[in-house]
C-alpha cells in the first residue's frame, strides 16, 4: 500500500469491520457480505470516489465471479484478464469488449469470451452481469442452438 501511495495512487485497503482498526458491528454474528458490501459503497461515496480500477494493470488477472459493478475500468489494461461469471455493468461491458484480447494463463479463457464479447447466443440467455444466467445448462442446448425453439428444451433420449 505504501509503493502504491508513493506512486501518486491513492491507496485504500478496507477489511471486514470488527479486525484491524475498524469496530465491530453492532450484531457481529448477524453480519453479511452484503453489509461489507454496503459498507464499501458507503466509504467511496465518503471518500468521493467515483472511479475504482481505471487505468488498473489487470494484465493476466483471474476475475471470475468478482462484484466490478460501480468500478470504472476505462483505460485498464485487460489483456489475458478472465471475467468469467463476473458481475459487470452492461456500458462497462461493452467499452471493454471494444478492446479486448489475448488469452487468460491460469484459467485459458480468452478475454473476449469471458466478457461475452459478440456472443450472441450467450447474450441472449444472460451476461457476465448476471452471473445465474449467463450459461445455460448444457441438457438445454445441442451443437446448433436450442433443440426446441418454442420451448428452448431438449429430448432427453
Amino acid at each position: 500500500m505504501v509503493d502504491v501511495a508513493k506512486s501518486g495512487y491513492r491507496a485504500t485497503a478496507p477489511d471486514f469491520r470488527g479486525y484491524g482498526l475498524s469496530d465491530q458491528p453492532p450484531q457481529p454474528e448477524k453480519t453479511t457480505f452484503l453489509d461489507f458490501t454496503n459498507g464499501i459503497l458507503a466509504l467511496l461515496d465518503a471518500l468521493n470516489i467515483s472511479k475504482v480500477l481505471n487505468e488498473a494493470n489487470l494484465t493476466n488477472a483471474v476475475l471470475v465471479r468478482s462484484v466490478l459493478t460501480r468500478s470504472d475500468l476505462g483505460g485498464a489494461i485487460i489483456e489475458g484478464a478472465d471475467f468469467s461469471d463476473a458481475v459487470i455493468d452492461l456500458l462497462q461491458k461493452q467499452a471493454l469488449c471494444k478492446y479486448a484480447s489475448g488469452t487468460n494463463p491460469v484459467t485459458g479463457v480468452s478475454t473476449r469470451k469471458s466478457l461475452g464479447c459478440g456472443n450472441s447466443r450467450r447474450n441472449a440467455y444472460g451476461s457476465p452481469s448476471s452471473p445465474l444466467l449467463s450459461a445455460p445448462p448444457q441438457k438445454l442446448l445441442d451443437r446448433d442452438g436450442f433443440c426446441d425453439p418454442a420451448t428452448g428444451l431438449c429430448d432427453a433420449s
